[in-house]
């Protein structure tokens, strides 16, 4: 079993091989940080000053949001599950109200 972080921003075990080792040693693939720790999703006018730096990725991806008329949430996913289709995907929430909203 592997556990990595992966997302549309971060392609470096990717890029390093680790998937395709993994999947010839028939090891399951778990992705987390599909939402790179929430920071695809924030409110662009929320990202703290040290982070803003990401405020063009953010542009981006709602510009290709537009014209593929699916939400950040949704680009972030299909991503994922067409670019990894055999990894099983772990999304986690830090409240409740944060998981069901």
């Amino acid at each position: 079993m592997l556990q990595v972080p992966a997302n549309i921003c971060d392609h470096r075990f990717h890029e390093a091989g680790i998937f395709a080792l993994a999947e010839r040693k028939g090891s399951d693939i778990f992705i987390r940080s599909v939402f790179l720790q929430g920071l695809l999703l924030i409110d662009k006018n929320k990202i703290p000053v040290e982070m803003q730096f990401a405020v063009a990725v953010i542009d981006k991806l709602e510009q290709l949001c537009l014209e593929l008329k699916m939400t950040r949430q949704e680009l972030a996913l299909s991503y994922i599950r067409q670019k990894y289709p055999r990894a099983f995907v772990v999304i986690g929430a830090e409240t409740q109200q944060t998981a069901c909203s």
